[in-house]
């Protein structure tokens, strides 16, 4: 779907192990580059990932709590001052604007999904 968008690099974060074997797997097969960590979201360095695309996708899925989401969103902010950020959440446990620290617009809502921007 990134590639689709014009996304060039994909950095996935997955915290479980038979959810990430299936996306490194895929990954491989479709020839995606990308880099990938078998670990918590909330762990993950943002400060050390180099990001040289202007547009940032980040793509979360409940379970992950509103909560998790917010403190991602959050560093990702802090991160890449000047990047224009956006969130995909699927199947969300409820709005996250009131979680995230910076201005927060959102796009839309359906199906199952939110799209925001982060200002």
């Amino acid at each position: 779907m990134a590639s689709k968008l014009g996304f060039s690099s994909l950095i996935g974060i997955e915290f479980s192990l038979n959810e990430f074997k299936v996306c490194k797997k895929n990954l491989i097969k479709l020839k995606i580059s990308s880099r990938l960590f078998f670990d918590s979201i909330r762990r993950v360095d943002f400060q050390s990932e180099v990001i040289e695309e202007k547009y940032i996708l980040i793509y979360a899925y409940n379970p992950s709590s509103i909560e998790i989401i917010a403190e991602a969103c959050n560093n990702v902010i802090q991160a890449y001052p000047g990047k224009k950020i956006f969130l995909m959440y699927t199947n969300p446990q409820g709005d996250v604007a009131n979680h995230i620290t910076s201005p927060i617009l959102k796009i839309f809502s359906r199906n199952k999904l939110d799209c925001y921007e982060l200002l």
